[in-house]
């Protein structure tokens, strides 16, 4: 998101040249404005970018590769299989996501040719026995917009995903939507209690009302199913984000407004609070 990174690069400026010039409530409210935009990090662009965790077997590859309509992420009955971020990622590059994708480290990209303006980053097993895929996890989670946690419908309860992880994230509760995968492994009849089960479950965890998809991506007979609703709330979620950065915007455009005018500036003078 290049607008808001040459924003907010332009506000740490005028804050920082500002200090000893500017009204120092109004330094300080600006200050507090770049440090809030600071805090988003990975937020800090146009695409959606969103991370696919789970446990073992739950079928986060597959979900990927239904998403994307074509085999992007390779997938196995061996378990733990992904032992890697993988990111499926739109084919003209945002710098922003680029830098993110770099900084955390994941270097295997796949082009989103399908989704325009989403990311998707397939993780370690939540529940793998090694070691390094739980903290890959927890490295990666609060640094992407939103994560769809999936679930499979015999360990959906496990405790270890439940007290482990989810419990102590529910902080971030708005960030998160869940899929219960694999549905074509129960009957029609089980499938409505093990979806109340489950929902029990995530709001005891701090997840009230949280929304949860029914998915099967890769079915033993038979096409995907669920898939296009969670297409359509990936799409629903860009839109959401992109109204987000464009308040961010405005709020630096206000807060730089502010300042210039505290520190007796306007439009087409320099920032050159030094010499003043």
């Amino acid at each position: 998101m290049t607008r808001l990174v040459a924003a907010l690069d332009l506000l740490d400026l005028a804050v920082s040249r500002a200090d000893g010039v500017a009204n120092p409530a109004e330094l300080r409210s600006a200050a507090e404005v770049a440090a809030r935009v600071r805090r988003r990090r990975g937020f800090l662009t146009d695409t959606l970018v969103v991370a696919l965790v789970g446990g073992t077997g739950s079928g986060k590859s597959s979900l990927l590769n239904a998403i994307a309509g074509e085999p992007v992420a390779s997938v196995s009955p061996i378990r733990p299989h992904t032992d890697h971020p993988q990111a499926w990622t739109p084919e003209r590059d945002d710098a922003a996501v680029a830098l993110l994708l770099d900084e955390l480290g994941i270097v295997d990209r796949a082009p989103n040719t399908t989704l325009p303006g989403v990311t998707l980053v397939d993780l370690p097993d939540m529940d793998s026995v090694i070691e390094w895929h739980r903290r890959t996890v927890e490295d990666l989670l609060p640094r992407v917009d939103a994560v769809i946690w999936v679930f499979d419908p015999v360990k959906y309860s496990d405790p270890v995903l439940h007290d482990t992880f989810l419990c102590p994230l529910a902080a971030y509760r708005d960030q998160f939507v869940f899929v219960l995968n694999q549905i074509d492994l129960v009957a029609d009849a089980e499938l409505a209690p093990i979806r109340s089960h489950l929902l029990g479950i995530l709001g005891r965890n701090g997840f009230p009302d949280a929304p949860v998809f029914s998915t099967a991506a890769a079915p033993r007979r038979g096409g995907p199913q669920g898939i296009d609703a969670v297409r359509s709330f990936l799409r629903d979620r860009l839109d959401a984000k992109q109204a987000v950065v464009g308040k961010l915007v405005e709020d630096i455009r206000v807060a730089a407004i502010t300042l210039a005018g505290s520190a007796g500036v306007w439009d087409g003078t320099a920032l050159d609070f030094e010499a003043r």
